[in-house]
């Protein structure tokens, strides 16, 4: 790691902050950042901890990197964390990159499609449910096939399809136990590779219409 905090080269007064959680998939950039000789830090998101009346901003930016999959690594409770601690870092003037509200939506599919319906914008219908007693109904609304989705995800984790409400009955208790603080699942109406990718390209083609 890089321990130069002068910044001269580069015009910082104080390093740029890396607040990450994975020990390995970061590695890449900090190498290329102490190999570029840029003032940096490291920040470990699964140890950290800071006080609210600290009135100093230590960092020039902060570069936030916590992963939404966490909670596999047993690191769930970081997550929420992380949203008290960018608003912490945005309250007193520090930059951020995927702060608070960036992050906010990326640990959320329930607002992502908020927003994909806000725009007009194509998604797999869908029913946002706050208990796994209340999958079945809501799959029964949409139509099979469903995949179940939990709220915070991270690379398609926890997502598993059914295919009729009996293999949806037969998995509830293991939906129950998969229901964590915090969490929540959504029945989404299946949608095949191909008939994504459509979706994808037609909502990219939308949104160069929207800029014009």
């Amino acid at each position: 790691m890089n321990n130069k905090t002068d910044g001269n080269d580069y015009g910082l007064e104080k390093p740029i902050a890396i607040y990450y959680e994975h020990p390995d998939w970061f590695r890449p950039l900090f190498q290329q950042l102490d190999e570029r000789g840029v003032p940096w830090l490291k920040i470990d998101a699964r140890h950290h901890h800071y006080d609210v009346d600290s009135p100093e901003q230590e960092h020039s930016l902060l570069f936030n990197r916590m992963s939404p999959s966490a909670w596999q690594r047993g690191l769930g409770h970081g997550i929420f964390y992380t949203l008290n601690y960018l608003a912490h870092l945005e309250g007193k003037g520090v930059r951020v990159v995927n702060g608070y509200r960036c992050f906010n939506h990326e640990i959320s599919k329930a607002l992502q499609l908020t927003n994909l319906e806000k725009l007009g914008l194509p998604y797999p219908k869908a029913r946002v449910i706050n208990h796994p007693s209340q999958a079945l109904e809501g799959a029964e609304a949409i139509g099979y096939p469903v995949v179940i989705k939990p709220n915070i995800g991270g690379s398609g984790a926890g997502i598993e399809r059914f295919n009729s409400a009996a293999d949806l009955r037969a998995a509830e208790s293991s939906l129950a136990s998969r229901f964590l603080a915090g969490n929540f699942f959504m029945p989404s109406r299946y949608t095949s590779p191909a008939r994504a990718t459509t979706c994808v390209q037609r909502t990219f083609a939308r949104t160069r219409e929207a800029k014009g």
